[in-house]
């Protein structure tokens, strides 16, 4: 009996650490969510080249194009309605570099980032810029807070946002930035109507590059041979590419 006794002991004993050194082994998991495609730290900017081609009846031509330069400076923390950090965004448009960005007065936006998502809300308009963790092939509503039964936000319906190129290396204006994400927002295309929006972030920058495409057309024939944009009555095409940020 005591043999036994003895040897349950030291089977006990040898089982706790054969469990201790198991434990002390194991590594604490360090998953990478992606966060940092979306900084909203207080005293952050970024700048933008813009470039908008705009497409109407109403113009000599039907077209014309506008050259912009874009100032968006994170400004003064809140609490969103629903109870979540956010942060406004001050927003300068300026048409000429020799126009000093503090002689202009701001559009004021915000954003919002949790563990789950990213949002701006650009005037009236509710993004859903980014879902977490970031990882390609994923997909979201990115409009689903925008009311699209209105004339002006109709063509901001069912935009399903998918991750694509994540964690790739880009250049944007000879910045180099090592890991990027591209969200494409929506490539939509009929005979009347071309909808193209993409965005794409770098880590620890934000927003580097985005276009969009929102183009219908019009009264032309619909079996025009021309292609997009050249057949476009309405709409616009817009592009924005990095100039410049805090470092």
């Amino acid at each position: 009996m005591r043999i036994s006794f003895v040897l349950l002991l030291a089977a006990l004993f040898a089982g706790f650490s054969i469990w201790s050194g198991c434990s002390s082994e194991t590594e604490e998991l360090n998953l990478d969510y992606g966060y940092a495609y979306f900084p909203i730290d207080s005293g952050y900017w970024i700048t933008y080249e813009v470039d908008s081609v705009l497409y109407s009846t109403f113009l000599t031509g039907g077209v014309d194009t506008v050259h912009a330069e874009v100032k968006e400076l994170f400004s003064t923390p809140f609490t969103d309605n629903e109870g979540r950090q956010a942060i406004t965004i001050e927003r300068y448009t300026r048409y000429s570099d020799t126009i000093a960005w503090e002689n202009i007065i701001p559009t004021v936006w915000y954003a919002v980032k949790d563990s789950q998502q990213a949002e701006r809300m650009e005037g009236e308009l509710r993004f859903l810029n980014m879902v977490f963790p970031v990882t390609d092939g994923v997909k979201w509503y990115g409009n689903s807070h925008i009311n699209t039964n209105q004339d002006n936000t109709t063509n901001y319906a069912g935009w399903q946002y998918q991750y694509q190129q994540t964690g790739t290396p880009k250049t944007v204006n000879s910045f180099s930035f090592a890991q990027t994400a591209t969200v494409l927002q929506s490539d939509y295309e009929d005979l009347v109507t071309k909808i193209y929006s993409r965005e794409v972030y770098a880590k620890n920058v934000g927003m580097i590059e985005k276009e969009r495409w929102i183009l219908q057309l019009g009264s032309n024939d619909i079996t025009s041979p021309l292609p997009w944009p050249q057949r476009a009555q309405r709409g616009f095409i817009v592009t924005m590419r990095l100039t410049g940020y805090k470092q």
